[in-house]
């Protein structure tokens, strides 16, 4: 009778510890999503400060093309050209300042393109215990048929879940870091290049 008891009671413990370890699991899988929607937010606040940077960028190359600036830019330019020939050394630094502006801010532009281009290649991010062939990724998924995806997904134990969950919000993560960096040396390169064009056509209209 003591054996059945000690059984019983041990069962019970057991069934009391993995309703507790369930629980923990689906709290954990809870924080993840919550991680998850936290990283695909600030990758999307990334993305839309480039978004705005670029068609303000784009408005105002449209402006100067459309208008008497680009005749005056052009017109400057000339002159600097005439200037160098006469081996104007001030010349030729003003059109080498004047070049390395326009250098920078294509550059800038270049890289501000670099943060919003989707990146899918999760390969690249492989590393031990970090799932790459995820069931929650649209790009792995859509390389599955239909029925595979549901019965893999439908067999999916709750630690599993957690695993796939953690392995985006890891994945993510390193996505938002490189969108991040390359937008800090966009901006960058951007703002000094403008500041330089700026000088540069403001010498070029008053003092050339």
């Amino acid at each position: 009778m003591k054996v059945t008891n000690k059984k019983k009671q041990k069962y019970l413990q057991e069934k009391k510890q993995l309703k507790n370890n369930t629980q923990c699991i689906a709290e954990q899988i809870e924080v993840a999503k919550y991680l998850l929607n936290r990283v695909d937010g600030w990758i999307n606040n990334c993305d839309n400060k480039v978004s705005i940077i670029l068609g303000v960028s784009g408005v105002i190359l449209t402006v100067i093309m459309t208008s008497e600036g680009i005749k005056k830019i052009i017109n400057i330019i000339y002159k600097v050209i005439y200037y160098i020939y006469e081996y104007n050394h001030l010349a030729f630094l003003y059109f080498v300042t004047f070049m390395f502006s326009m250098m920078m801010i294509l550059y800038g532009l270049i890289r501000f393109v670099m943060v919003i281009i989707a990146r899918i290649n999760e390969r690249k991010y492989k590393q031990e215990g970090l799932i790459i062939n995820s069931l929650v990724f649209y790009g792995t998924i859509a390389r599955r048929k239909f029925q595979t995806f549901q019965e893999e997904y439908l067999n999916l134990s709750e630690k599993e879940v957690l695993n796939e969950i953690l392995s985006q919000v890891y994945i993510n993560s390193l996505i938002a870091e490189e969108k991040f960096k390359n937008y800090n040396i966009a901006l960058k390169y951007l703002g000094i290049g403008i500041f330089l064009f700026c000088i540069e056509i403001i010498i070029g209209l008053f003092i050339i």
